[in-house]
């Protein structure tokens, strides 16, 4: 839209420069010229985000995109931990949305390759706290990598037994997203 829009207002002051300079008719083409270039351009942008809103209506979206988001929402919500860890990059934002503020997760991540001092620091407050879920991407969408294994090997080495409570996944299957726990 901003594109069109500034066609629009190129187009109209190329018409107030020329119109004094030449005949009515050559300005009048020019902001023809650039109307139907503008409208050309909204028309096709309006087919791409069609095809993006019927592809995702059909497929629900992949990974960090997926409306697999909606049902680790509600299972959140439901089990009442507002304050899940977040061990990568994507789920803060859309949960705080969906969840109205319900939702305050903890993104203990840490942006860094590969798990930094902060990032076991942060893990080590979490670990202390039974109720704790942790919530992992799937291998395939991962961004952070390095935080499962990490988070496995610190909750063991505490005593605490690491425990899958849900997958979810999306429309075709694939695994998406994982809550985790830890506990004696």
């Amino acid at each position: 839209l901003t594109i069109a829009t500034a066609l629009v207002v190129i187009a109209s002051a190329l018409r107030d420069y020329l119109a004094p300079r030449t005949n009515r008719r050559a300005s009048a083409i020019a902001f023809s010229v650039a109307a139907a270039l503008a409208f050309t351009l909204l028309l096709s942008d309006f087919v791409v985000d069609s095809a993006y809103h019927r592809d995702l209506a059909r497929q629900g979206g992949y990974y960090n995109y997926s409306d697999a988001i909606y049902k680790l929402n509600d299972y959140l919500l439901q089990r009442g931990a507002t304050q899940p860890a977040l061990m990568d990059w994507g789920f803060q934002y859309n949960l705080q949305v969906l969840s109205d503020g319900r939702l305050n997760p903890r993104a203990i991540f840490q942006y860094s390759e590969e798990p930094n001092p902060a990032f076991y620091n942060a893990l080590d407050v979490t670990l202390r706290d039974a109720t704790t879920l942790y919530i992992f991407h799937m291998p395939g969408g991962t961004r952070y990598k390095g935080r499962y294994d990490a988070f496995i090997a610190e909750a063991r080495k505490r005593g605490l037994t690491p425990h899958l409570e849900r997958t979810f996944y999306h429309h075709d299957g694939l695994p998406v997203y994982e809550v985790w726990s830890a506990a004696k």
